[in-house]
Protein backbone atom coordinates (compact mmCIF):
# COMPACT_ATOMS: atom_id res chain seq x y z
CA UNK A 1 0.00 0.00 0.00
CA UNK A 2 1.19 3.34 -1.19
CA UNK A 3 2.88 5.77 1.73
CA UNK A 4 -0.11 8.64 0.23
CA UNK A 5 -2.71 6.21 1.07
CA UNK A 6 -1.50 5.76 4.54
CA UNK A 7 -1.34 9.07 5.00
CA UNK A 8 -4.74 10.02 3.80
CA UNK A 9 -6.15 7.94 6.13
CA UNK A 10 -7.62 5.21 3.66
CA UNK A 11 -4.41 2.59 4.68
CA UNK A 12 -5.76 0.13 7.59
CA UNK A 13 -4.76 1.16 10.98
CA UNK A 14 -1.81 -0.40 12.41
CA UNK A 15 -3.05 -3.50 13.96
CA UNK A 16 -2.74 -6.85 12.28
CA UNK A 17 -5.02 -8.36 10.18
CA UNK A 18 -5.44 -11.16 13.12
CA UNK A 19 -6.33 -8.32 15.48
CA UNK A 20 -8.62 -6.59 12.95
CA UNK A 21 -10.62 -9.37 11.97
CA UNK A 22 -12.55 -9.90 8.53
CA UNK A 23 -14.57 -7.35 9.31
CA UNK A 24 -12.39 -4.40 9.51
CA UNK A 25 -10.31 -6.26 6.63
CA UNK A 26 -13.48 -5.90 4.63
CA UNK A 27 -14.14 -2.49 5.41
CA UNK A 28 -10.63 -1.70 4.50
CA UNK A 29 -11.18 -3.17 1.18
CA UNK A 30 -14.08 -1.55 0.22
CA UNK A 31 -12.40 1.82 1.27
CA UNK A 32 -9.67 0.88 -0.84
CA UNK A 33 -11.84 0.69 -3.69
CA UNK A 34 -13.59 3.61 -2.88
CA UNK A 35 -10.26 5.60 -3.39
CA UNK A 36 -9.27 3.85 -6.33
CA UNK A 37 -12.27 5.46 -7.83
CA UNK A 38 -11.85 8.81 -5.84
CA UNK A 39 -8.38 8.62 -7.77
CA UNK A 40 -9.33 7.92 -10.98
CA UNK A 41 -11.86 10.82 -11.10
CA UNK A 42 -9.18 13.19 -10.00
CA UNK A 43 -6.87 12.00 -12.71
CA UNK A 44 -9.95 12.19 -15.26
CA UNK A 45 -10.31 15.98 -14.50
CA UNK A 46 -6.65 16.63 -14.75
CA UNK A 47 -5.79 14.84 -18.16
CA UNK A 48 -9.29 14.99 -19.73
CA UNK A 49 -9.49 18.31 -22.33
CA UNK A 50 -12.44 17.53 -25.25
CA UNK A 51 -12.50 19.66 -28.31
CA UNK A 52 -15.97 20.01 -26.81
CA UNK A 53 -15.34 21.87 -23.14
CA UNK A 54 -18.99 20.44 -22.25
CA UNK A 55 -18.03 17.20 -22.47
CA UNK A 56 -15.82 17.35 -19.60
CA UNK A 57 -18.50 18.85 -16.72
CA UNK A 58 -20.86 15.43 -18.14
CA UNK A 59 -18.03 13.33 -17.99
CA UNK A 60 -16.79 14.23 -14.92
CA UNK A 61 -20.54 13.96 -13.25
CA UNK A 62 -21.12 10.67 -14.84
CA UNK A 63 -17.83 9.29 -13.16
CA UNK A 64 -18.15 11.22 -9.58
CA UNK A 65 -21.91 9.45 -9.27
CA UNK A 66 -20.04 5.91 -9.88
CA UNK A 67 -17.47 6.64 -7.22
CA UNK A 68 -20.20 7.73 -5.19
CA UNK A 69 -21.98 4.82 -5.55
CA UNK A 70 -19.32 2.57 -5.07
CA UNK A 71 -18.89 4.52 -1.23
CA UNK A 72 -22.65 4.43 -0.90
CA UNK A 73 -22.48 0.54 -1.55
CA UNK A 74 -20.75 -0.33 1.75
CA UNK A 75 -22.51 -1.67 4.73
CA UNK A 76 -23.11 0.25 7.39
CA UNK A 77 -21.53 -2.59 9.72
CA UNK A 78 -18.17 -1.20 7.96
CA UNK A 79 -18.42 2.49 8.73
CA UNK A 80 -19.41 1.91 12.45
CA UNK A 81 -15.58 3.14 13.79
CA UNK A 82 -14.63 6.94 13.65
CA UNK A 83 -11.71 5.96 11.59
CA UNK A 84 -14.01 4.34 8.91
CA UNK A 85 -16.62 7.32 9.20
CA UNK A 86 -14.14 9.51 9.14
CA UNK A 87 -12.70 7.87 5.66
CA UNK A 88 -15.85 7.93 3.96
CA UNK A 89 -16.46 10.99 4.51
CA UNK A 90 -13.30 12.53 3.42
CA UNK A 91 -14.07 10.64 0.46
CA UNK A 92 -17.67 12.11 -0.27
CA UNK A 93 -16.08 15.66 0.18
CA UNK A 94 -13.17 15.06 -2.00
CA UNK A 95 -16.27 13.61 -4.56
CA UNK A 96 -18.27 16.20 -4.35
CA UNK A 97 -15.30 18.95 -4.57
CA UNK A 98 -14.21 17.62 -7.81
CA UNK A 99 -16.07 20.46 -9.63
CA UNK A 100 -14.34 23.87 -10.01
CA UNK A 101 -17.58 25.79 -8.00
CA UNK A 102 -17.18 25.71 -4.31
CA UNK A 103 -19.53 22.83 -3.28
CA UNK A 104 -21.04 23.41 0.14
CA UNK A 105 -21.61 19.67 0.41
CA UNK A 106 -18.52 18.82 0.11
CA UNK A 107 -16.80 21.38 2.66
CA UNK A 108 -19.69 19.60 4.69
CA UNK A 109 -18.96 16.61 4.42
CA UNK A 110 -14.44 17.48 4.89
CA UNK A 111 -15.52 19.37 7.73
CA UNK A 112 -16.67 16.19 9.47
CA UNK A 113 -13.94 13.81 8.14
CA UNK A 114 -11.45 16.17 9.90
CA UNK A 115 -13.76 16.52 13.14
CA UNK A 116 -13.71 12.67 13.45
CA UNK A 117 -10.30 12.26 12.99
CA UNK A 118 -8.34 15.33 12.74
CA UNK A 119 -4.84 13.71 11.15
CA UNK A 120 -6.26 13.03 7.86
CA UNK A 121 -3.53 14.90 6.09
CA UNK A 122 -5.44 14.68 2.98
CA UNK A 123 -8.86 15.59 4.41
CA UNK A 124 -7.61 19.15 5.64
CA UNK A 125 -6.11 19.71 2.56
CA UNK A 126 -9.58 19.06 0.53
CA UNK A 127 -11.00 20.91 2.62
CA UNK A 128 -9.01 24.16 2.18
CA UNK A 129 -8.86 23.89 -1.62
CA UNK A 130 -12.82 23.25 -1.02
CA UNK A 131 -12.60 26.96 1.20
CA UNK A 132 -10.43 28.62 -1.33
CA UNK A 133 -13.12 28.30 -3.92
CA UNK A 134 -15.53 30.51 -2.20
CA UNK A 135 -12.90 33.22 -1.20
CA UNK A 136 -12.23 32.41 2.07
CA UNK A 137 -8.61 32.89 1.81
CA UNK A 138 -8.05 33.06 5.59
CA UNK A 139 -10.04 29.79 6.65
CA UNK A 140 -8.17 27.96 3.51
CA UNK A 141 -5.30 29.20 4.93
CA UNK A 142 -5.64 27.55 8.60
CA UNK A 143 -6.47 24.34 7.04
CA UNK A 144 -3.19 24.05 5.09
CA UNK A 145 -1.08 25.02 8.23
CA UNK A 146 -3.29 22.55 10.44
CA UNK A 147 -2.31 20.07 7.28
CA UNK A 148 1.15 20.64 8.24
CA UNK A 149 1.25 19.84 11.15
CA UNK A 150 0.65 16.83 10.75
CA UNK A 151 3.91 16.55 8.90
CA UNK A 152 5.20 18.05 5.79
CA UNK A 153 4.16 17.41 2.70
CA UNK A 154 4.84 18.78 -1.26
CA UNK A 155 1.06 19.05 -2.05
CA UNK A 156 0.28 21.28 0.46
CA UNK A 157 3.27 23.15 0.20
CA UNK A 158 2.84 24.02 -2.87
CA UNK A 159 -1.28 25.02 -2.23
CA UNK A 160 -0.13 27.14 0.92
CA UNK A 161 2.37 29.08 -1.41
CA UNK A 162 0.01 30.04 -4.33
CA UNK A 163 -2.89 30.76 -1.34
CA UNK A 164 -0.49 33.40 0.68
CA UNK A 165 1.00 34.74 -3.02
CA UNK A 166 -2.97 35.98 -3.10
CA UNK A 167 -3.39 36.96 0.09
CA UNK A 168 -0.36 39.54 0.07
CA UNK A 169 -1.46 40.40 -3.43
CA UNK A 170 -5.04 41.23 -1.85
CA UNK A 171 -6.34 38.79 -4.60
CA UNK A 172 -9.29 37.32 -4.73
CA UNK A 173 -8.87 33.41 -6.77
CA UNK A 174 -11.40 34.82 -9.37
CA UNK A 175 -8.66 37.37 -10.14
CA UNK A 176 -6.64 34.13 -11.58
CA UNK A 177 -9.10 32.79 -13.45
CA UNK A 178 -8.90 34.05 -17.34
CA UNK A 179 -12.37 34.29 -19.20
CA UNK A 180 -14.03 34.75 -22.93
CA UNK A 181 -17.07 36.09 -24.07
CA UNK A 182 -18.67 34.52 -27.17
CA UNK A 183 -22.29 36.61 -28.35
CA UNK A 184 -23.54 33.06 -29.57
CA UNK A 185 -23.62 32.07 -25.88
CA UNK A 186 -26.05 34.26 -24.73
CA UNK A 187 -29.55 33.05 -25.10
CA UNK A 188 -33.02 33.50 -23.27
CA UNK A 189 -32.60 30.69 -20.45
CA UNK A 190 -34.12 27.25 -21.23
CA UNK A 191 -34.97 28.39 -24.95
CA UNK A 192 -32.48 27.72 -28.04
CA UNK A 193 -33.07 31.72 -29.21
CA UNK A 194 -30.67 33.90 -29.16
CA UNK A 195 -30.82 37.40 -27.25
CA UNK A 196 -31.33 40.42 -29.71
CA UNK A 197 -28.43 42.06 -30.48
CA UNK A 198 -28.39 45.21 -28.24
CA UNK A 199 -29.09 42.70 -25.65
CA UNK A 200 -26.32 40.92 -26.61
CA UNK A 201 -24.22 43.64 -26.36
CA UNK A 202 -24.93 44.50 -23.29
CA UNK A 203 -24.57 41.46 -21.72
CA UNK A 204 -20.81 41.21 -23.27
CA UNK A 205 -20.03 44.64 -21.97
CA UNK A 206 -21.21 44.29 -18.33
CA UNK A 207 -19.06 40.69 -18.64
CA UNK A 208 -16.15 42.27 -19.16
CA UNK A 209 -16.85 45.11 -17.00
CA UNK A 210 -17.59 42.77 -14.28
CA UNK A 211 -15.01 39.95 -13.70
CA UNK A 212 -12.01 40.84 -11.94
CA UNK A 213 -9.41 38.94 -13.97
CA UNK A 214 -7.56 38.72 -17.08
CA UNK A 215 -9.80 39.00 -20.06
CA UNK A 216 -8.90 36.20 -22.74
CA UNK A 217 -10.85 37.72 -25.58
CA UNK A 218 -14.22 38.25 -26.99
CA UNK A 219 -16.00 37.07 -30.30
CA UNK A 220 -18.71 38.78 -31.70
CA UNK A 221 -20.10 36.59 -35.04
CA UNK A 222 -23.76 36.85 -34.38
CA UNK A 223 -24.89 40.35 -33.46
CA UNK A 224 -24.81 43.18 -36.19
CA UNK A 225 -23.76 46.29 -34.96
CA UNK A 226 -25.38 48.44 -37.83
CA UNK A 227 -28.15 50.07 -35.54
CA UNK A 228 -25.79 49.77 -32.50
CA UNK A 229 -22.90 52.33 -33.07
CA UNK A 230 -23.22 53.47 -29.34
CA UNK A 231 -23.20 50.46 -28.10
CA UNK A 232 -20.35 49.60 -30.12
CA UNK A 233 -18.51 52.37 -28.32
CA UNK A 234 -19.01 51.24 -24.91
CA UNK A 235 -18.00 47.92 -25.72
CA UNK A 236 -14.71 48.54 -27.39
CA UNK A 237 -13.82 51.01 -24.86
CA UNK A 238 -15.02 48.53 -22.05
CA UNK A 239 -12.16 45.87 -23.93
CA UNK A 240 -9.63 48.85 -24.24
CA UNK A 241 -10.10 49.42 -20.49
CA UNK A 242 -9.39 45.75 -19.89
CA UNK A 243 -6.35 45.75 -22.06
CA UNK A 244 -8.11 42.94 -24.70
Amino acid sequence: MSSEREASGVAATSASPSQRGEGAEGADAGLERTADAVEELYRLRDTFFPRDPAEKPATLRARADAALAVLDSLPPEQRKSPQQRAVCEFLRGKILDVFPEYNKEAEDHLSKAVKLNPSLVDAWLCLGNCIWKKGDLASAKNCFVLALDKGADKKILCQLSMLERSMAQGEDVLYHIPTSSVDGDFRYPGESREIPGFHAVRAISRCVAAHPGPVRGVRVTCTSFHTQEYALQRLVAGLAAKNV
